[in-house]
């Protein structure tokens, strides 16, 4: 479906997931589940094995 892939809402959030991403990406190593919940929810949830863990961006790499 190219007209899905060059939809500009479709680039926009894409472009903003990848922003968000790569500008947290370096805290991965640093965060503290008990200090910083969320972003471990975020960056880390297989550790908390949540059904929505297979949305973590490593299974999409």
């Amino acid at each position: 479906m190219p007209q899905l892939v060059t939809a500009p809402w479709f680039l926009i959030l894409l472009f903003s997931w990848l922003t968000f991403f790569f500008i947290f990406s370096s805290k991965m190593k640093k965060i503290n589940p008990v200090k910083d919940p969320f972003s471990a929810l975020i960056f880390m949830p297989e550790i908390y094995h949540w059904p929505w863990s297979w949305h973590s961006p490593w299974l999409w790499t």
